[in-house]
């Protein structure tokens, strides 16, 4: 008697694609935050234990010291922008590298920093996110 639907290979392979776009549509919104200057969409994909950890400040964050961060970076600049240059799918999640350029008009200079993330999800939601960035940016 013949099977129907998904084969074992058919299966893996879909849920790899959903998991795979899911990664990618929250490293979308990540980009995003940073050209709407709003890090609303972190605080609606963080997971309820979510963890930062970054390069510079060596501890572990909550998401709302992280979204306190990200307004007062973000309030230096008359535009920002983010341009991904890599993103690549984990098994748990996903690496995003990407460089951020802003314009402070006051003293007319641009500024980019160049980031990379290591992104986990759980249950498609923000379970941590470990960054490394150009601390001379």
């Amino acid at each position: 008697m013949p099977r129907l639907g998904f084969s074992c290979d058919q299966s893996i392979l879909w849920r790899h694609s959903m998991r795979d776009a899911k990664a990618q549509e929250i490293s979308d919104g990540i980009l995003q935050m940073y050209r709407s200057r709003d890090a609303g969409f972190l605080a609606k994909m963080a997971a309820d234990d979510f963890v930062f950890w970054d390069n510079v400040s060596v501890v572990e964050k909550t998401v709302d010291t992280i979204m306190t961060e990200f307004n007062q970076h973000v309030g230096q600049f008359e535009s920002l922008d983010a341009t991904p240059v890599r993103f690549e799918p984990l098994s748990d999640g996903f690496l995003l590298q990407y460089v951020v350029q802003g314009f402070v008009e006051r003293d007319e200079s641009a500024k980019d920093q160049h980031v990379c993330l290591i992104v986990r999800l759980k249950e498609g939601r923000i379970a941590r996110i470990d960054e490394y960035c150009d601390s001379g940016g």
